[in-house]
C-alpha cells in the first residue's frame, strides 16, 4: 500500500480544520444595516456577549448556548461591544434622542447578563453624533470617537461633519470631546464626509486616530495626549466612484485600524484594513507601519481571489498575548453567494492565510448591508457577522482557536499593489 504524500496530509488537515468552525445562529435581525459586534471576557473566555442593534446576547459556555439580556435598550444602530482586561463590558449605542442622534455607553460587570441604565457622551450638543468606536489604554480608560454633523445626511454646502475624540475613565463620566480633524467633510454620508474614525493606544500612552475623508484616509497623532499634529498625515487614497453601482455614495469602507501591544518585535506597530474598489473588483487591504505613523507599508491585498469577485466590509482584531492579525470579511463566491472568511497573519502582516469558516454561503439583494466583528485574546477568536437570505436577517457566531487554523506559514505573501 503506497503511503499518503506530504500534499494528501496537508489537504487533509486542511479540511479538518476547516470543518471544525461551527456556526452559531444566535437570533432574528430586524431590518437592514444593522452593525454586528461580538466581546470575549479578558478573565474569563467563556463569557462572552454578542450584540446587534439594540439586542445584546450573552453566553456563559463558550459561545455554544447564548440567551437574551433582560434590558431593554433604546432603539438604535452602529452599537459596538468592547471587553477590557478586568472583564467589564461596554456597549456604545448610535440612539435617536429629540430627534438628534446621539451616542450612549452602558456597562456591564458580568459578561453582558446585566447593564446599567447607560449615559449619552456629550449629551448637551445638538448635533448629531454618528457610528461610535471604542478603545483602552493600558489603564483601561476608554477612548471613543464618532463623525459629529451639525446635520446627519444635510445637503447644505455649509454643513460640516468632524472627527471627535472623548475619554471616560468608567463609561460613566465622560471629558470634553476633542475635535481631531484639521479640515472637515461635508454631511451627505459620502466620499467627501469625515467618517470611520477609531483611536489606537500604545503602551507608553501615544494616541493615535485615523479616519476617511475627502476619498482619503487621514492620521491624527499626540504623544502626549495634549499636542495632536498641526496637519493631519493623508496615509492612503480611496475610490472615488463604484464601478458599475447605481446610486452608490462610495465603494470604500472606513478603515479599522489598531495597534500592536504584544511584547514581541512588532511592539508599537500600527495596522489598517478596509475594503475599496480600486482594482477590478472589491478587495480587502493592508496597510502597517512600524514608526508611528510617519511611514507606512506598500498596499497589500489580504483576500486571495480571481478577478470580478467582491470582498469586503472588514473587520480586524489583533491578539496583544501573541500579536497575531485576525482580519474577518465577507466573500463572493462564483455562483454569487456570499460567504465568510478569516485571514490570519503571525509574521506582522507579512503573509496572510485565508480560510473559510461560514457553513454555508447566503445570497441577498443588499450584499453590502450585511457586517461582521472578530476579537482576539490568549490564542482563542471570536467572530460574529450578519446574515441575509432575501430579507431575512439573522445573527451568526464561530469560536475557534489559533492551533485551528491553518499555519499560516503556509500562506502565499499578501500580493502588494
Amino acid at each position: 500500500m503506497n503511503k499518503p504524500t506530504a500534499a494528501f496530509i496537508f489537504c487533509l488537515l486542511y479540511t479538518q480544520a476547516a470543518a471544525q468552525v461551527k456556526n452559531i445562529t444566535i437570533g432574528v435581525i430586524e431590518g437592514l444595516n444593522a452593525r454586528a459586534s461580538i466581546a470575549a471576557s479578558q478573565r474569563d473566555n467563556k463569557i462572552q456577549a454578542a450584540a446587534i442593534g439594540n439586542i445584546v446576547y450573552f453566553s456563559a459556555d463558550g459561545g455554544n448556548t447564548w440567551q437574551k439580556s433582560s434590558i431593554t435598550f433604546k432603539e438604535g444602530s452602529n452599537a459596538i461591544l468592547a471587553s477590557d482586561s478586568k472583564g467589564g463590558v461596554y456597549y456604545l449605542l448610535q440612539a435617536t434622542e429629540g430627534g438628534v442622534n446621539r451616542i450612549w455607553c452602558y456597562t456591564s460587570d458580568d459578561g453582558g447578563q446585566h447593564w446599567d441604565e447607560g449615559n449619552a457622551i456629550n449629551a448637551a450638543s445638538a448635533k448629531d453624533q454618528i457610528n461610535p468606536n471604542v478603545t483602552f489604554d493600558d489603564k483601561n480608560n476608554l477612548y471613543v470617537t464618532y463623525t459629529q454633523f451639525d446635520k446627519y445626511t444635510s445637503a447644505d454646502p455649509n454643513c460640516l461633519s468632524t472627527i471627535q475624540l472623548v475619554q471616560s475613565s468608567n463609561g460613566r463620566k465622560w471629558g470634553e470631546p476633542r475635535e481631531l480633524s484639521q479640515t472637515p467633510g461635508n454631511c451627505n454620508d459620502d466620499q467627501n464626509t469625515a467618517l470611520g474614525p477609531m483611536a489606537a493606544i500604545s503602551p507608553d500612552g501615544k494616541e493615535y486616530c485615523i479616519w476617511a475623508n475627502q476619498s482619503k484616509i487621514f492620521l491624527d497623532r499626540s504623544f502626549n495626549g495634549k499636542q495632536w499634529l498641526t496637519n493631519d498625515i493623508a496615509i492612503a487614497r480611496l475610490s472615488e466612484r463604484c464601478k458599475g453601482e447605481q446610486g452608490a455614495n462610495r465603494c470604500f469602507t472606513a478603515p479599522v485600524f489598531l495597534i500592536d501591544k504584544n511584547k514581541k518585535g512588532s511592539h508599537g506597530s500600527l495596522y489598517m484594513t478596509w475594503s475599496d474598489w480600486l482594482q477590478d473588483d472589491r478587495d480587502v487591504w493592508f496597510l502597517r507601519s512600524h514608526n508611528f505613523g510617519d511611514n507606512w507599508s506598500t498596499l497589500q491585498k489580504v483576500n486571495e481571489d480571481v478577478q470580478g469577485i467582491h470582498q469586503y466590509n472588514p473587520w480586524m482584531a489583533v491578539d496583544h498575548t501573541t500579536g497575531y492579525i485576525y482580519i474577518l470579511y465577507f466573500a463572493q463566491n462564483k455562483e454569487d453567494g456570499i460567504d465568510v472568511y478569516l485571514a490570519h497573519s503571525i509574521d506582522g502582516g507579512n503573509t496572510f492565510k485565508n480560510t473559510k469558516i461560514s457553513e454555508s454561503s447566503f445570497k441577498t439583494n443588499n450584499p453590502t448591508a450585511a457586517s461582521c466583528y472578530i476579537s482576539a485574546h490568549k490564542g482563542l477568536i471570536t467572530a460574529a457577522w450578519t446574515r441575509y437570505d432575501s430579507d431575512k436577517g439573522t445573527l451568526l457566531t464561530a469560536t475557534l482557536k489559533q492551533e485551528e487554523l491553518i499555519p499560516a506559514g503556509s500562506a502565499k505573501p499578501v500580493s502588494k499593489r
